[in-house]
């Protein structure tokens, strides 16, 4: 498996952290290669205690990521609709939901529970109906 994280996406060097098998940071760190001349690293003296969580911890397990919400309020009553676009705006400001409505940016998991509860809030029990889902890990700070 060959990672490519995003520019600056900071690296764990401790090997020796009991969850370092399963940590995206500590994983791309194993990778590196003489072809990458400059990486971002955590900073070593930041390295949690033996019995401390690392709060740096990030899994390598894939995510769900839903992409388009185009049509997600076509099947819905018209004042229902306008209401939740309403919501979803005031939530996530004009600029974030029309990225998300152009399929521009995905839907994190977090943004998928904030589209339910909307939704649910105003009646809506049915799954919303993104464009389509991909997995990808979670490259998040």
């Amino acid at each position: 498996m060959n990672l490519k994280p995003p520019e600056q996406y900071k690296l764990c060097s401790n090997s020796a952290c009991k969850k370092s098998e399963n940590c995206l940071r500590q994983l791309c760190y194993r990778q590196i290669t003489e072809n990458d001349i400059g990486i971002y690293v955590l900073n070593p003296l930041l390295f949690p205690k033996e019995k401390e969580e690392c709060p740096y911890f990030k899994t390598d397990k894939k995510i769900k990521l839903a992409w388009g919400t185009q049509n997600i309020l076509d099947d819905i009553p018209n004042k229902k609709a306008s209401e939740i676009k309403r919501e979803l705006l005031v939530k996530f400001g004009r600029r974030k939901y029309y990225q998300f409505y152009r399929s521009e940016k995905p839907l994190f998991p977090s943004d998928q529970q904030i589209f339910t509860k909307i939704f649910q809030k105003n009646g809506i029990e049915t799954e919303i109906k993104y464009e389509r889902f991909t997995e990808d890990y979670d490259w998040s700070y």
